[in-house]
C-alpha cells in the first residue's frame, strides 16, 4: 500500500452533517471506500487437517525445547549450544518415534477383528489408494443381476459351439494285466533298495 497516497485520499474526505449518527456513518462509508481502494480484502483458502495422534502434549513440548535451543544455537554460534541443540533434537526424534509406534500399534489391535477396516487404515497410514474397478450403478443388485445375465449368456454360447464337435471317443490301449506276483524275499527286497539308493546319489 502507497501510504502517501492513501494519506492524500484521507485528506479529502469531506462529510458534511449536523447529526452525529449521519456523520459516523458517512465516515465509515468513505474510510471503508479508501480501504477497498488501497487494501482490498484478499481471502484466502486454508485446509484444516487434524493433528496425528501421535503429536501428544509432550510431543509438543520436546518440539518446542528442541525449537529454542535451535534459535539459540543460530543466533549466538557457541558449541556448547550446538551441542544442547543436538540433544534436544535426538531426544525429539526418540519420543516422536516412540508415541508413533505406539499409536499404530493400538489402531492395529482396535482394528485387527475387523479386516475391512484394518485394510483402511494401511491405505491411509501407506497413502495408497484402491480404485474400484467395478462401473458406477444407481443399484448394486442391477449391477449383480447384469454380471450373472453376462455369465450365463457365456456358458449357452460355448454349450451352442460344443455341438459342432463329435463326442470324444478315447483311444483303447492294451494294459498288460499282472495275473501271477513273484514272492520276493527280504533280501532281494534290501538289495532292489539299494539299488534304487545307488542310482539316486
Amino acid at each position: 500500500m502507497d501510504n502517501s497516497e492513501f494519506g492524500s485520499d484521507l485528506a479529502k474526505l469531506s462529510i458534511d452533517s449536523d447529526s452525529v449518527e449521519t456523520y459516523v456513518q458517512q465516515f465509515e462509508d468513505e474510510i471503508k471506500v479508501i480501504l477497498d481502494k488501497h487494501a482490498p480484502i484478499k481471502e484466502k483458502m486454508q485446509i484444516y487437517r487434524s493433528p496425528n495422534p501421535w503429536f501428544s502434549e509432550n510431543i509438543l513440548q520436546s518440539n518446542r525445547l528442541l525449537r529454542r535451543s535451535e534459535t539459540i544455537w543460530q543466533k549466538y554460534r557457541k558449541q556448547q549450544d550446538y551441542e544442547n541443540y543436538k540433544v534436544s533434537l535426538h531426544k525429539y526424534h526418540c519420543e516422536l518415534k516412540n508415541e508413533k509406534q505406539l499409536a499404530l500399534s493400538q489402531n492395529v489391535l482396535k482394528s485387527k477383528a475387523d479386516s475391512k477396516k484394518l485394510y483402511k487404515f494401511v491405505s491411509e497410514l501407506t497413502g495408497s489408494k484402491s480404485d474400484n474397478p467395478l462401473p458406477t450403478v444407481q443399484n448394486e443388485n442391477t449391477l449383480a443381476d447384469t454380471f450373472a445375465d453376462y455369465f450365463m449368456q457365456k456358458i449357452e454360447i460355448i454349450q451352442e459351439n460344443l455341438k459342432d464337435f463329435d463326442n470324444y471317443t478315447p483311444i483303447a490301449k492294451q494294459v498288460t494285466q499282472l495275473e501271477n506276483l513273484e514272492k520276493l524275499t527280504e533280501d532281494e527286497i534290501r538289495k532292489i533298495i539299494n539299488q534304487i539308493q545307488t542310482k539316486s546319489t
